[in-house]
């Protein structure tokens, strides 16, 4: 069972998003395993381009072991922390 932790979530990121987003990459884990992080910020990626449009970004670590800088636009932001795997993922809307 996947476990999230919310740690950031800005105004641009409804509940109704943010429920969403983290139900995709549950299902998304749950098809390829955990093994699989590129394939897994691939596929999320393309679903938020699709589903929220404009360009976003996926970052999937192993929570304290990484960092990560990055501007945040349109305070379309999300950090959560899955405690089972030990990853912290960033969901961000990025602007060209």
């Amino acid at each position: 069972m996947v476990k999230w932790v919310v740690e950031t979530q800005q105004a641009g990121i409804t509940d109704t998003m943010r429920i969403n987003m983290l139900s995709t990459l549950r299902t998304l884990i749950d098809t390829y395993g955990s093994s699989k992080r590129y394939q897994i910020c691939a596929d999320l990626r393309n679903w938020l381009n699709a589903t929220y449009g404009g360009e976003w970004a996926v970052v999937i670590g192993e929570t304290g072991t990484f960092a990560s800088v990055c501007p945040i636009f349109d305070q379309q932001y999300l950090s959560v922390t899955e405690t089972d795997l030990g990853w912290t993922v960033f969901i961000l809307k990025v602007s060209r």
